[in-house]
């Protein structure tokens, strides 16, 4: 119970599956041997900089905001 209130929600912002997605298909190729893994964070930060070109910066943060303005505000159980 007393997780709970500490607890928040995923921040589902526009792109949320696409970034998941790109991270996962990059962690894949690296566990399979098609990337090194040296190169996933590389490689994850180059398509993610392309997804948020596309989406608009601007949009991501008013999102952000707007999710945190609605989360609770304590970090620790009472």
């Amino acid at each position: 119970e007393a997780n709970f209130q500490v607890v928040s929600p995923p921040t589902y912002l526009t792109g949320y599956l696409e970034f998941q997605d790109t991270l996962g298909k990059n962690l894949s190729e690296a566990y399979v041997g098609q990337l090194p893994a040296k190169d996933v964070l590389k490689k994850t930060d180059e398509e993610w900089n392309k997804i948020v070109g596309r989406i608009g910066r601007a949009k991501l943060k008013q999102e952000l905001a707007s999710y945190k303005a609605l989360m609770p505000k304590r970090n620790v159980p009472a």
